[in-house]
């Protein structure tokens, strides 16, 4: 895989480097890039010297060339706002993970983070969005939270550190305390050692400033749910690294205070700490969760207090694990899982890509009958479509290993369990035939086995279905005027 930064000699382009060192990722060809300042400078990695360009030479001499490449774009949102557009257009197998908050609230630009909502990255999303720093870390910790006990509102107050202003803000902290004064770079508009600055970013006619914004609606994209109210003040700190913020939620539901630390424990991402203090966090990959606590004023809602590196799971980290999660789900897929319609043409085609590169087929509907020794119709006619559908869940369930190619049956979709075990264990491919196609293939549904909601037709199904395919899937094939070989090939490119 090759990979560029683009912003490679700033905070974040630098900790992408040095994650990117740590990680079982193969990098073929990198390319540090930043602007024309830095032209003549090298960027080390993995123990070579790579000269840093612009990324008009970038553009000029490598994106033109079609490869598959991950392109980090730790810069500011106008630099992203410029060259993002050209490169897409440009390469149609680079992947871009942007750092920058230029598109994180565009709909259909995922916002991801990895532990909470990486199925939102298809094959076809090329450009992902990465969270502001205070966002990541809030939101690591309210997932589990809204999963179980449904979030209605919170409040934040963030307490900031001058590395979230890059270099600058480092260097006007230090100025202040060692030299006495700032100069004509400072980047806060007033002083800062020894200061707090409720103002973080610009000010709003709202009366709101932009990290504010950011908390408020980022939270609730990532989440997939915008009945969260959420309300958000940020203050600038005198602190060189690390982001804290104090957090009131109110549930819907009640919750359990030992329930709640055993889910914190339990959740990957997430370190339980008696205290916890931004001096304490640096180059933690894990957000540090302390002070849990009810608050008595309230029904339902509880106090926390959050730490996190905002230059790890804030920024670099969250965007290397999203360019791991590109790599081992679209570059080296362990299994492949065909979901579609009846009649879409899954088991002729998963029988063909077996066959082509010697990996195994399991078929699901044959699996059921050869356990329960019967035809899937009778099997539904004498236990009824509801228990099938959980036959079909626990047979989806024990599929494990690798190198398996399976052919699902039309509802294992309406399954959330199954569809996430799949999600987690192969590259998940949508066959996504005509609704004419299905219908001229399956002229009786009852022969075929197929069990419509009273009232409904084969029509129906088809676009209740749809819904679902297309929540789940990684990677959509239009199957329209396509021959079997056709679909083959373009589902083998992400295998071979």
């Amino acid at each position: 895989m090759n990979i560029a930064i683009i912003g490679a000699t700033g905070l974040v382009g630098n900790k992408i480097s040095f994650l990117l060192e740590k990680i079982n990722l193969p990098v073929k060809q990198f390319i540090p890039i930043a602007s024309e300042k830095s032209q003549g400078k090298t960027c080390t990695f993995q123990n070579k010297n790579y000269n840093v360009i612009t990324v008009n030479t970038f553009i000029e001499t490598i994106v033109s060339l079609q490869e598959n490449i991950i392109i980090f774009f730790a810069s500011t949102k106008n630099v992203s706002k410029t060259y993002i557009p050209i490169i897409l257009e440009k390469n149609k197998n680079a992947w871009i993970i942007d750092n920058s908050s230029e598109y994180r609230l565009v709909p259909h630009i995922p916002l991801v983070i990895p532990e909470v909502n990486s199925d939102k990255i298809k094959s076809d999303s090329k450009l992902i969005a990465n969270p502001n720093c205070s966002t990541a870390q809030l939101v690591m910790i309210l997932h589990p939270l809204h999963e179980k006990y449904k979030i209605k509102r919170v409040v934040i107050s963030t307490y900031q550190s001058v590395s979230g202003a890059g270099y600058r803000g480092i260097n006007q902290l230090n100025n202040e305390r060692f030299v006495g004064s700032g100069d004509l770079n400072d980047v806060f508009p007033t002083k800062i050692y020894m200061n707090c600055i409720p103002k973080c970013d610009t000010l709003h006619d709202n009366g709101y400033t932009g990290e504010e914004l950011k908390l408020e609606r980022e939270t609730p994209k990532i989440l997939d749910d915008n009945n969260i109210k959420i309300t958000a003040t940020a203050v600038r700190v005198p602190v060189i690294g690390g982001h804290s913020e104090s957090v009131n939620i109110e549930f819907e539901n009640d919750f359990d205070l030992d329930d709640v630390n055993n889910m914190f424990n339990h959740t990957p991402g997430i370190s339980v700490r008696e205290m916890a203090c931004p001096i304490d966090v640096q180059n933690e990959e894990n957000v540090w969760v302390s002070r849990i606590r009810r608050d008595f004023s309230q029904c339902n809602t509880l106090n926390l207090w959050i730490v996190a590196d905002n230059l790890m799971k804030g920024a670099a980290l969250n965007a290397v694990q999203i360019a791991e999660y590109i790599h081992f789900k679209y570059n080296n897929a362990n299994n492949v899982s065909l979901i579609g319609m009846a009649a879409a043409g899954k088991s002729h085609i998963s029988s063909l890509l077996s066959k082509k590169i010697s990996w195994e087929l399991k078929e699901m509907d044959h699996l059921i009958e050869e356990k329960y020794n019967t035809s899937l119709s009778e099997l539904i006619e004498t236990r009824g479509n509801e228990e099938f559908k959980k036959i079909e869940e626990n047979i989806t369930l024990e599929i494990s290993g690798k190198n398996n190619i399976i052919s699902t049956g039309g509802s294992i979709v309406y399954s959330e369990k199954a569809m996430k075990h799949l999600k987690n264990n192969s590259l998940i491919v949508y066959l996504d035939t005509p609704l004419e196609t299905i219908l001229q293939r399956i002229p009786n549904p009852v022969e075929r086995g197929i069990v419509l909601d009273p009232g409904d037709t084969l029509k129906q199904l088809y676009e209740k279905r749809k819904i679902l395919y297309e929540k789940y899937y990684d990677v959509k094939i239009d199957c329209r005027d396509k021959n079997d070989e056709i679909i083959c090939k373009e589902i083998l490119q992400y295998l071979v």
